[in-house]
C-alpha cells in the first residue's frame, strides 16, 4: 500500500542501486560524483 498519491517506478537494477545509495530517483552516472 502506498497511500493516496503514491507512485510506482519500474527501473533497471543499476537505477535501483543508484537510487538506494543516493536516496532519490537517480541514474547510475550520478554515482560517479561520490
Amino acid at each position: 500500500r502506498q497511500g493516496k498519491g503514491g507512485r510506482t517506478h519500474l527501473v533497471s537494477p543499476p537505477v535501483a542501486a543508484a537510487t538506494a545509495v543516493l536516496g532519490t530517483l537517480s541514474a547510475p552516472a550520478d554515482l560517479q560524483e561520490i
